[in-house]
């Protein structure tokens, strides 16, 4: 759901693929606050995604890719799939959420 509200945050700003990657990086966001509970650790994770992110794209426009999707984006894109199915495999799809304590079903005792 957050990866749903924060793509459509980020459309008028980044157009469609504004929509797509933010819905991919919540992965990363909820495995690296699962595990730490700190949001300035997401507000840094966040400050390295969007810089290196633009830069590369900026990059490769300037080599004449001028399209809204072109291959850079694309790239990227397949770049970021790619690493949240290696994240989703080694959590196990648990993305960093710890288990909670299983308690024995241990029966009541009778009302006298």
């Amino acid at each position: 759901m957050l990866g749903l509200v924060w793509g459509v945050w980020h459309v008028p700003l980044e157009g469609p693929a504004g929509f797509v990657v933010p819905m991919v990086l919540v992965f990363f966001y909820t495995v690296l606050w699962n595990r730490t509970r700190s949001v300035l650790l997401c507000i840094l994770l966040h400050a390295s995604f969007t810089p290196a992110q633009h830069q590369l794209i900026l990059m490769a426009r300037g080599r004449a890719y001028t399209a809204v999707l072109d291959a850079p984006d694309w790239a990227i894109l397949g770049t970021y799939l790619v690493a949240v199915l290696i994240l989703i495999a080694v959590t196990r799809g648990r993305l960093g959420k710890t288990r909670s304590p299983v308690v024995a079903d241990v029966p009541l005792p009778a009302a006298a």
